[in-house]
């Protein structure tokens, strides 16, 4: 189990599978002994947090003695036999203190203190039934931390994408799967449109080729962002079939699955849109340092 993902970018009432192969992660994540690397909402910087610790309960060692009896009293067959069922009834003891586990602590509150200030805390509600363990309650809510993080897209890039973001964002942190697919379709969809109107003001590409390929039929959407490759953030070009997911989410998927898949939506948009701030910074600075060497140059002449 990714004990620090599950915190972090689940939203609320997100679930997880748990198994007895969880176990000690389980014990680890519910003790307070997890240490998370997370946006600290008052700091304005990702810090690492660590938990107070947490008193749970942890079932008994069954200390049933067992006999050791083999090859003396047997054959070969009967001794494998024996190893076996030994082996069997380790294993349903072992799952039966998973299971009385996961029911003595059924409910728990993490508290986690940052480590630059203490005064700055999270905390988790953990609800574990049925094979599975859900975050029912975060404070500050995943939207708290996650949307200042977005709010550099506002700076660098306009109000645009950070308020699709935004919105994305704040639905998720809801427990809203489908409606924040929406929103995170549009972002894709402008980033696309961003990249045509680049490429229609160098004559690479043209409305019409965008919209219809040589057989006149419209073009699919993973054939557009192939069309505009060279104009569109490498991380959109190489997932194309991200904006396949995020319609099927809104037209087929059920709003668990897409709770689920919004993480990795989200980051893959967030590297789409670091990428457009890293060439802007990188048309900004060659215009800065051609305007230098222009200036100099001028100076030059005049001597």
């Amino acid at each position: 189990m990714e004990c620090e993902k599950f915190l972090v970018d689940y939203g609320l009432y997100d679930k997880q599978k748990i198994g007895y192969e969880d176990f000690t992660d389980l014990i680890n994540l519910l003790s307070g002994k997890i240490k998370i690397d997370v946006y600290c909402s008052k700091c304005k910087e990702k810090r690492i947090f660590s938990a107070v610790t947490n008193k749970i309960k942890l079932p008994q060692e069954n200390k049933r003695v067992r006999m050791n009896v083999f090859a003396e009293y047997g054959d070969e067959e009967e001794n494998r036999q024996l190893r076996e069922s030994l082996a069997a009834q380790k294993q349903r003891e072992e799952q039966e203190r998973f299971e009385q586990f996961l029911k003595d602590n059924g409910l728990v509150t993490l508290k986690y203190f940052c480590s630059k200030d203490e005064s700055h805390s999270l905390t988790y509600i953990l609800f574990i039934e049925d094979g599975y363990i859900r975050k029912i309650g975060q404070y500050p809510s995943y939207a708290d931390i996650d949307i200042p993080q977005a709010e550099v897209y506002k700076k660098e890039l306009g109000e645009g994408y950070y308020k699709e973001l935004k919105r994305a964002i704040g639905l998720y942190s809801s427990n809203v799967g489908i409606g924040s697919y929406v929103y995170l379709r549009r972002i894709v969809e402008k980033i696309i449109l961003d990249g045509l109107q680049e490429a229609i003001a160098v004559g690479a590409v043209t409305e019409e080729q965008f919209e219809l390929d040589e057989n006149n039929h419209q073009r699919r959407v993973e054939e557009k962002i192939k069309l505009l490759a060279d104009y569109l953030p490498k991380s959109l070009t190489d997932n194309k079939g991200a904006y396949g997911i995020i319609s099927k989410g809104i037209h087929e998927l059920s709003e668990e699955e897409c709770m689920q898949y919004f993480p990795v939506l989200e980051q893959l948009i967030k590297m789409c849109l670091n990428e457009a701030i890293e060439k802007k910074r990188k048309i900004q600075d060659e215009a800065e340092l051609k305007k230098r060497i222009d200036a100099i140059t001028s100076e030059i002449k005049k001597k």
